[in-house]
């Protein structure tokens, strides 16, 4: 199978979940894998933790809690967002011609679910 920006992941090593990051290998050991393949063990991940990121309270100097203003993430969240971050800067490379990208949607799906689960903890949080 030969490897295109518009079908196939480019961040990953195609056929390891959460693998590390690379291209292909050259004697084709390791073929691509589609967009939208590895949709299913993301959304699996993000499931197996917390239903949703959270806010948390951290004890001051004095021993006093307080509320951070922040988000706290899920380590599968973490591990998602990490890998759809870095399959997106790999796609806004100067000069990459990727094309339409020919895929079913779902990790679109999972991207706008995530940054929404993500926002919402961001703006449930009232100083």
């Amino acid at each position: 199978m030969t490897f295109t920006p518009a079908r196939h992941l480019m961040a990953q090593r195609w056929n390891q979940t959460f693998g590390l990051y690379g291209d292909e290998p050259e004697d084709g050991s390791d073929p691509p894998v589609p967009i939208d393949a590895h949709v299913p063990a993301w959304r699996a991940a993000i499931r197996s933790g917390p239903v949703n990121p959270s806010r948390w309270t951290s004890p001051d100097p004095a021993g006093e809690y307080r509320s951070v203003t922040g988000v706290v993430l899920p380590h599968a969240h973490v591990r998602v967002v990490c890998d759809l971050l870095h399959e997106l800067a790999k796609r806004l490379r100067p000069g990459l011609a990727v094309g339409p990208i020919e895929s079913d949607g779902s990790l679109n799906e999972l991207a706008t679910e995530l940054a929404g689960m993500i926002r919402a903890a961001a703006d449930a949080w009232e100083p």
